[in-house]
């Protein structure tokens, strides 16, 4: 027997959920960006979550009622923050006191961290699709056509697309899922304008202004002139984005950008810190290595410093967990083990 104050506390954050959730939906489908960005399935997608929670979102909270609740939090997140906003506004006039506001870290934490699914989920799904199509494509065309033959050199870059199918369907979960029975439950979200502002330019929209300024030269259909040499590099690149998809695999329901959800020792980082960013790197370096000029290694540097200002400030956020610092202290080494 559910009590009336339970059912009220479910109902209010039910509400607030759906208010934010309704407000993503409206910045989803009415704004141009997305319009053009997000591919008719991906808004099917987003439009199916969010009917899920219309319907299904009171039942779940009604029972499951968790201590906090996200959507609350960040609700009075953001009242806190038009509170500050008013006080600074009026401030200035005869006989107004500056009121004394500032955000618990509950709150603070739930409101960043709804913004950082806000922007990502639909980037997420929307990669997922495109490499799901581009992979299923190409094995069904072979299936119907009984053509099993593999030209590596050719249909390499059909490996890419089963590779970031697998790498966003994690970080689409670890994005929508959070629950302290997966152990993937939000510690913190990165505070600082440099920690955001490195890891939205690897993003669109973000990243087509950094490309304005930076180019870019990496092409998945990258060929060396030397049969033998281009066998070789491609071979590398496809060991390198496997390292990439080992490092997503290993933070398995904890994948997701700017935030703290536990430390993973295991897999791929136990060997070095960053092996997702060695991998990605590395990778466009050599797919670029075939237009080579001064232009190219200016912009893949600039792409580098990015990737390290994002190992760095996410070092920099991290290591207020102990748990963290104890990881740094057994795996020493950020990119290269034994080297750097």
């Amino acid at each position: 027997m559910f009590k009336r104050k339970n059912i009220y506390l479910a109902l209010k954050r039910y509400l607030a959920g759906l208010a934010l959730y309704s407000l993503a939906m409206l910045l989803y489908t009415q704004s141009g960006y997305y319009h053009r960005f997000l591919s008719r399935d991906t808004i099917l997608a987003l439009t199916a979550l969010y009917l899920v929670y219309v319907f299904a979102g009171l039942p779940w909270l009604i029972w499951h009622q968790p201590r906090k609740h996200k959507s609350v939090l960040m609700l009075g997140a953001v009242f806190e923050f038009f509170r500050l906003f008013r006080s600074f506004s009026v401030s200035h006039l005869p006989g107004k006191k500056k009121l004394e506001v500032s955000l618990s870290k509950e709150n603070k934490t739930a409101l960043l961290f709804m913004l950082v699914k806000i922007f990502y989920v639909p980037i997420m799904l929307n990669y997922f699709f495109a490499n799901s199509r581009s992979a299923v494509f190409f094995l069904q065309n072979r299936l119907l056509d009984g053509n099993f033959s593999f030209n590596f050199r050719v249909d390499y870059v059909n490996l890419f697309s089963i590779i970031f199918m697998l790498d966003t369907v994690f970080f689409v979960f670890g994005y929508l899922v959070e629950h302290p029975r997966l152990k993937n439950v939000i510690k913190s979200v990165e505070p600082t304008a440099l920690g955001w502002a490195v890891a939205l330019a690897s993003y669109p929209p973000f990243s087509t202004i950094t490309g304005g300024y930076l180019n870019w030269y990496s092409s998945d259909y990258f060929k060396f002139p030397d049969p033998a040499v281009d066998w070789l590099m491609k071979i590398v690149v496809l060991l390198l984005l496997c390292l990439y998809l080992w490092a997503t695999f290993s933070l398995g329901f904890k994948c997701s950008n700017l935030t703290s959800r536990g430390v993973v020792r295991n897999g791929a980082y136990k060997y070095i810190r960053h092996p997702a960013y060695v991998g990605k790197m590395l990778a466009w370096w050599i797919m670029a290595l075939p237009r080579l000029s001064l232009g190219m290694m200016a912009s893949l540097a600039g792409w580098t410093l990015i990737y390290y200002l994002r190992a760095v400030t996410e070092e920099r956020h991290l290591v207020s967990d102990p748990d963290y610092r104890r990881y740094i202290k057994q795996t020493r080494y950020r990119f290269i083990p034994g080297v750097v």
